[in-house]
């Protein structure tokens, strides 16, 4: 996020994280801590508005074969 600069982007409005976020299917795969991480992104994003000195968009793609969806739950 060298790049990701408030004065590098001054017409920002969202940042999008994308998609593609693992879901093991097997016991053996690694598991993500996603209260951690959503804990961190949600950090370093504050961080990153307030540089802004406004509020952004916080946006993640649609569910997909990576992300947890009703039916695999």
């Amino acid at each position: 996020m060298a790049i990701a600069t408030p004065e590098n982007f001054p017409d920002l409005e969202f940042l999008d994280f994308g998609g593609g976020f693992k879901v093991p299917y097997k016991p053996d795969e690694k598991r993500v801590d996603y209260v951690a991480m959503g804990a961190e992104i949600s950090r370093r994003f504050e961080a990153f508005t307030g540089r802004c000195g406004r509020k952004l968009a916080m946006l993640f793609s649609r569910a997909n074969t990576s992300t947890p969806k009703p039916e695999r739950c």
